[in-house]
């Protein structure tokens, strides 16, 4: 969890996944979305939430099938959002973006163990982690 010393650190949300997310449609139909509940924010990789939010919140199917392209989807906003802060120092690359996901993979084995069962389960009512 700690920043990477040598790489792009950031705000990172802490707890991304669907529960924290609010989605909202204009009356023109676009859809807007904004994260809530920060209590678990702090300084480092953002592989930290990307990691959390592509175990816990894509279909099974999907995070498998589409890995690559969620990372690539995000490396892309995220140069783009840069970009037009001005952002004035080194941007990670694609490459280095996957390299910070490989170096903090314990979270995909965490989620696994910890969080997805609790989001796979079928009767919503009855799943807690004590269950």
């Amino acid at each position: 969890m700690k920043p990477n010393v040598n790489g792009f650190n950031c705000l990172v949300h802490g707890d991304a996944w669907l529960p924290n997310i609010m989605f909202k449609r204009d009356a023109s139909g676009q859809l807007d979305c904004q994260f809530i509940d920060f209590q678990q924010s702090f300084y480092t990789s953002p592989a930290i939430d990307l990691i959390n939010l592509i175990f816990t919140s894509a279909e099974t199917e999907s995070k498998l099938g589409n890995f690559e392209y969620f990372v690539k989807f995000y490396h892309e906003n995220l140069l783009e959002s840069l970009n037009h802060l001005k952002y004035n120092k080194k941007i990670p690359t694609l490459k280095e973006l996957y390299l910070d996901i490989l170096d903090r993979g314990f979270l995909a084995v965490w989620q696994g163990f910890a969080v997805l069962p609790p989001c796979l389960a079928e009767n919503v009512q009855e799943s807690s982690t004590d269950n």
